[in-house]
């Protein structure tokens, strides 16, 4: 027979949420080897097992509600993604460039649903992803600068 131990978790999820009114605590059970994982992965990003929780949460339910949408960590952060293909961000700056659903699908080499779904997911997060574009085309420009300058001095 197997038996699971659980513990329970009283978790409080303030983003976006007036700080005068905190929201009320919710309180989930996770086995306790879940909770040892999220707290193995919480010590090795410098978060809270809270905080992980929170975010696990928050981008469960977008992937709910964007089949094929993934997120992933990396040096400038965490972002959407498509599952086995470019970030969002990317997506809609080559699709500002064809806008034409299929050639950005070719380009990138993917399905035109995949694509449509990166769109649906950029209209919803417009805000979020037209600042990651900001700040690739803020490294590209900067990036290119320096080159410029390494070219001028040779």
């Amino acid at each position: 027979m197997f038996f699971v131990s659980y513990r329970r978790v009283r978790m409080y999820y303030n983003q976006g949420v007036d700080r005068k009114t905190p929201a009320p605590p919710v309180s989930t059970r996770y086995p306790n080897d879940t909770l040892e994982r999220l707290d193995r992965r919480a010590r090795v990003e410098g978060n809270s097992r809270s905080t992980l929780i929170q975010r696990y949460v928050a981008e469960g339910i977008e992937m709910d509600e964007y089949p094929g949408i993934v997120f992933r960590s990396g040096p400038a952060g965490r972002r959407p993604g498509l599952v086995s293909g470019p970030d969002i961000w990317e997506v809609v700056g080559v699709h500002r460039s064809f806008d034409d659903v299929k050639r950005t699908a070719d380009w990138l080499d993917q399905s035109a649903g995949a694509i449509e779904t990166a769109l649906r997911y950029y209209d919803a997060h417009r805000a979020e992803i037209d600042e990651w574009i900001q700040r690739n085309e803020e490294a590209a420009e900067a990036a290119e600068r320096v080159a410029r300058a390494r070219q001028a001095a040779t």
